[in-house]
């Protein structure tokens, strides 16, 4: 057997199930596995123990079992588990998903936190321009979406704290014991200034009596026998009160003790449970709101892409772009000075272009006429400024490239600038695509009826007839892209 030292239990860690013992001046770590005689629930800061060294760590420790512990240890008690403070906290929140179950599918890749605001903006302004489009599912939808905006705001400034606040808020104050320690604490402070106020004015009348008793004529009078008397009270009530003021100083410094203990044993514990809890709620709020948004997004624009009045505002208004609340955020943004917008509108402008670049496609075009490619050109430019725009000269160039890309591809081509043989190509051209694993979306500029019957005996199902006005182009690029 090792040289048994003896010392104290100077600091408790809870989450790490280890403690700290004080001796001879050092400090020294020991695990919960360690104890030989009692358990980790025996323990107490203050409590004597017995135990040997090893590596320049207590091994063997034994803990004073006898000794009485203090009465203010009633008070470490835990009355509710840090995972029930957390759940309760959290509860609301909770009740909120479980009411509303979603399923993975419906969560979309693209984050549309940030459009949660504008959806709200571009849904007003649809149903402005044609109040027919906002049916019953939609409306129902809007104002689901305004739930789930409140929980999610809601939950991110509830959640959104220092854990040093969160911890007093969620758990202490969830503790039967810590809210009487603290009445306790208030109550002994208390009697310690009230013990204190009588302490001096005590003093300064034994001090008063004193003088008197030492100036009497009569030291064998009545009066002299009476002042004594009330002399000898008053020093046994002072004595009674300095003693009262020690022992509650004692206990007050024993309570404020516990206090401190409280305010750390649990707290690493607590910190794991409430930073993943809270992590947990606010990924799958977030996942509702996206799928929300995501929903009425594609209930909103698929009704109005079908609407002659949405048709006409896009005209008369220059937007050229899909019916898509991308390019309706593109329309709300176009005179807003970016270096003097708020916050939330510089993130609208963030998330514009990350809208864009998200939905990034390679644009090809093969065309004769040079005049039309860069008139086309700039329109589709104006439709998503994330996408690849390629004037190629035949079908060999757009496979090369789409190959090495992995945008989504949409090829714009005149048959006329295929040649004679442009059917049998493009039937070569889809045979390699598809040896390649790539998609393609073709589209083609035709000018008899003819061309358009063998093109759709390839599966191809877009043409513009040409020449074409800017708004059939349009349209159709709405439709594609």
């Amino acid at each position: 057997m090792g040289h048994v030292r003896v010392g104290i239990v100077c600091a408790i860690y809870e989450a790490q199930k280890r403690a700290d013992i004080q001796s001879m001046g050092k400090v020294y770590s020991f695990d919960c596995d360690a104890i030989m005689v009692g358990s980790f629930e025996d323990i107490f800061e203050g409590i004597q123990v017995a135990f040997e060294l090893q590596n320049n760590k207590a091994v063997k420790v034994m803990l004073n079992l006898d000794q009485e512990k203090p009465e203010y240890l009633e008070y470490l008690k835990i009355t509710k588990d840090v995972h029930a403070c957390v759940s309760d906290y959290f509860q609301p929140f909770e009740e909120f998903l479980q009411s509303h179950p979603y399923t993975p599918s419906d969560i979309p890749q693209t984050d549309f936190v940030q459009l949660k605001r504008f959806i709200i903006t571009a849904y007003n302004s649809i149903r402005h321009i044609d109040g027919s489009i906002i049916d019953k599912d939609i409306l129902a939808s809007k104002n689901e979406l305004i739930k789930i905006i409140k929980h999610h705001s809601d939950f991110r400034s509830k959640s959104n704290q220092d854990m040093d606040v969160a911890y007093a808020r969620v758990f202490l104050k969830q503790q039967e014991n810590y809210g009487a320690l603290m009445r306790r604490i208030s109550r002994t402070q208390r009697e310690l200034k009230e013990a204190h106020a009588q302490q001096k004015p005590l003093e300064n009348n034994i001090k008063k009596r004193e003088r008197d008793l030492g100036n009497h004529n009569n030291p064998r009078g009545h009066s002299f026998l009476v002042l004594q008397k009330n002399l000898k009270n008053m020093h046994r009530r002072y004595t009674e009160l300095k003693r009262f003021i020690n022992k509650q100083k004692k206990l007050l410094s024993g309570l404020v003790r516990v206090k401190d203990i409280l305010s750390k044993r649990y707290f690493e514990v607590f910190q794991g449970v409430y930073e993943s809890t809270a992590k947990d709620i606010d990924t799958r709020l977030t996942h509702m709101l996206n799928a929300k948004i995501l929903q009425i997004d594609s209930m909103l624009w698929e009704r109005a892409k079908k609407s002659s009045l949405v048709r006409d505002f896009f005209i008369n208004s220059g937007i050229i772009g899909t019916y898509s609340t991308k390019t309706f955020l593109k329309y709300h943004l176009r005179h807003i000075d970016k270096k003097k917008a708020n916050e939330e509108v510089k993130k609208l402008f963030v998330f514009l272009k990350y809208l864009e670049n998200v939905g990034a496609k390679n644009i090809f075009m093969i065309k004769k006429d040079p005049n039309a490619i860069k008139h086309h050109r700039k329109i589709l430019e104006d439709f998503n400024q994330g996408s690849h725009i390629y004037i190629v000269h035949d079908l060999e160039e757009i496979l090369q490239i789409s190959i090495k890309s992995s945008h989504a591809n949409v090829a714009l081509i005149d048959i006329e600038a295929l040649g004679k043989n442009a059917f049998i190509s493009i039937e070569n051209f889809l045979k390699e695509m598809k040896k390649a694993h790539k998609s393609i979306t073709l589209c083609l500029f035709v000018h008899t009826m003819a061309s358009t019957a063998l093109a759709q005996k390839l599966g191809i199902t877009h043409f513009i007839k040409t020449p074409c006005r800017d708004d059939v182009f349009i349209d159709k690029m709405r439709e594609l892209l």
